[in-house]
């Protein structure tokens, strides 16, 4: 016997990965072609109680958030790249924002986001340019924040 769980969940259907905008202080600012990073882990300790040989105890410790990475083609809006200028300058003015990854259906209607919450660049990457290239210039941002929460539309 087989079970098509998409007949009684509709809800347990995955989303495809290729749908999404990013969000910066509520403004999208553009199209970004990938987003990774989105990843927390939890460390263990583990404490071996004398007498007990048949396991360890095993408890959570530091919660760890990775950075996200984002890559985009480049356009005419430059305030995101003044973002990561004036977080990445000598004077290390770092400007700590809410930076949104919404992901939608194949409808286009919102279904999931991430809040990483008081982000800030760490790393930038220009385009590789070729003179007789045809390939869309493409930048790169990495940024590190304080926490991730999630959205349910």
């Amino acid at each position: 016997m087989t079970f098509d769980f998409t007949e009684t969940r509709p809800d347990a259907v995955p989303y495809r990965d290729s749908r999404f905008h990013v969000e910066i202080d509520g403004v999208v600012v553009g199209g970004f072609t990938d987003v990774s990073g989105l990843r927390v882990e939890s460390s263990v300790v583990e404490y071996r109680e004398g007498g007990v040989n048949e396991y360890t105890h095993k408890f959570p410790d530091r919660v760890h958030a990775s950075n996200v990475t984002l890559y985009r083609g480049i356009t005419g809006y430059n305030e995101f790249f003044r973002w990561v200028a004036k977080s990445t300058s000598t004077e290390r003015e770092t400007v700590q924002r809410d930076v949104i990854v919404t992901m939608a259906d194949k409808q286009g209607q919102e279904v999931r986001g991430w809040v990483f919450i008081n982000a800030y660049p760490i790393r930038w990457e220009g385009p590789r340019m070729h003179a007789n290239g045809t390939n869309v210039a493409m930048e790169m941002v990495e940024f590190t924040h304080e926490g991730i929460e999630t959205v349910d539309y």
